[in-house]
């Protein structure tokens, strides 16, 4: 059950039927990101609720309501600059937006959902579909509102895609299969958007999915110098990056599988949300 309480006691916003066994352990996976709440069970997403307001600025803590429970192995992971200065786990714009940048390129799920299966094909075609398919069973997407510059973060599981490219706009390849908006190669893990190009002036929401990806199938950021490729940290206007071969840098350095490339797509139960600008009157986390 996903809930809140005012004045009036509990009220009960989302709910989703799973049957326990009183005598095993599950690992339990809760979410909290802008107005949004999620939760899985052992890997798999199980109930999200949303909210008109954040759900990360109070007190939190666990507890057992009609039943009893034990916790433990609790672990506590948060992407809020006040404990840490940036997510190792986040790819961020190379510089902030003008000030009268026009941030209308938003993103939702139904455009999430295509660029998702695309950056999944090309991992799978440099490490093999299987560990990239065990990947996407877990993840969720989210996308939200992120403050500062970062375009994405990985936090467990649960990825999350900045509604807006930090300020910048997002490009959302209608085409994501094809390289053509970026026709100028710049090294073996760097494309350039051409003069004529609708990503020239946009982050490339790509690239984006595909580093943090990355970041769940086990691969972290590139040291300093080492030649650009979809690992790379940071990413600037016009820029698509790529996994490249093994006789490059970054994502190839280790090998999760050695499976033969296949073609798939984001599986079902890869969980896509989007929230609303606002949700039901009055609701309190």
């Amino acid at each position: 059950m996903i809930g809140h309480r005012s004045k009036r006691g509990w009220a009960i916003d989302a709910t989703a039927a799973k049957v326990f066994d009183a005598g095993l352990d599950y690992d339990l996976l809760i979410s909290l990101a802008g107005t949004t709440v999620s939760v899985q069970v052992d890997g798999a997403a199980v109930v999200a609720g949303i909210f008109n307001a954040v759900v990360v600025d109070g007190k939190f803590g666990t507890m057992t309501r009609g039943g009893s429970a034990s916790f433990d192995q609790v672990t506590i992971r948060t992407s809020d600059p006040s404990f840490r200065d940036q997510s190792p786990e986040s790819m961020v714009a190379a510089t902030a937006p003008p000030a009268t940048s026009a941030s209308t390129a938003y993103v939702d799920e139904s455009q999430l959902a295509p660029i998702v299966a695309e950056a999944a094909a090309r991992w799978s075609a440099l490490i093999g579909a299987p560990a990239v398919n065990a990947a996407l069973q877990r993840i969720t997407f989210e996308v939200v509102d992120i403050k500062g510059l970062a375009l994405g973060q990985t936090v467990g599981n649960v990825v999350l895609i900045d509604h807006n490219a930090a300020g910048h706009g997002w490009f959302v390849d209608p085409t994501p299969a094809s390289d053509s908006e970026f026709a100028i190669k710049a090294s073996a893990g760097e494309l350039r958007a051409q003069a004529s190009s609708p990503g020239l002036q946009r982050m490339d929401l790509l690239t984006v999915v595909m580093h943090e990806l990355g970041h769940v199938l086990g691969f972290e950021h590139h040291a300093n110098g080492a030649a650009p490729d979809v690992m790379t940290v940071s990413l600037a206007l016009g820029i698509r990056r790529i996994p490249i071969s093994a006789s490059g840098q970054g994502a190839t350095a280790a090998t999760i599988s050695s499976e033969p490339a296949q073609t798939i797509s984001a599986p079902s139960t890869t969980t896509i949300s989007s929230p609303p600008p606002t949700g039901p009157p009055g609701k309190r986390k």
